[in-house]
């Protein structure tokens, strides 16, 4: 539905995004990302109907958003493909707070595409009512790049199948 490439100083606030027939935001390179009061419904037997989906962006603000979908509701990605010399650019800097989510495969996923690594994520106030997983971690060991110490923090979830996984 809505893709961005590139971009910088981006605000989504307001808008709501029925049946997506596949991904429904998903900013890629992009710096400085606030989605605020965004609403995203689409079938709960949907397949590949992502909520929100930052690739290989920094600054990226989350922020009380109703989000019921057929897959994840949040996924940080960063690049599919590990290339031994090739720069890969992080996912960094995410917050995400004061959400609910539907149904869908996670409130929050990670992964399976971080060949560039996720880093620095703050998760608040969020609440999961359908979903099968809270927070859940889908990245291949092989591709796993996080590049330095954590300080990811998660407070979430509940009313979902598992919370962690």
């Amino acid at each position: 539905m809505i893709n961005l490439y590139r971009s910088k100083n981006i605000l989504i606030s307001g808008i709501s995004i029925l049946d997506s027939p596949s991904w429904n935001v998903h900013p890629v390179l992009c710096e400085n990302i606030n989605i605020d009061g965004v609403t995203i419904v689409s079938p709960k037997d949907s397949l590949n109907t992502d909520g929100i989906d930052p690739e290989s962006c920094k600054r990226v603000r989350i922020a009380n958003c109703y989000i019921s979908t057929g897959d994840d509701c949040i996924i940080l990605n960063s690049g599919y493909k590990y290339v031994e010399g090739k720069t890969l650019v992080p996912t960094q800097d995410v917050t995400i707070t004061n959400c609910v989510f539907g149904f869908g495969q996670s409130g929050v996923g990670i992964g399976s595409e971080t060949a560039g690594g996720v880093r620095d994520v703050a998760i608040s106030n969020c609440v999961c009512d359908g979903t099968r997983r809270g927070l859940y971690f889908k990245t291949e060991r092989v591709n796993n790049r996080w590049h330095k110490p954590q300080r990811n923090r998660a407070e979430l979830c509940d009313g979902q199948e598992t919370a962690v996984i």
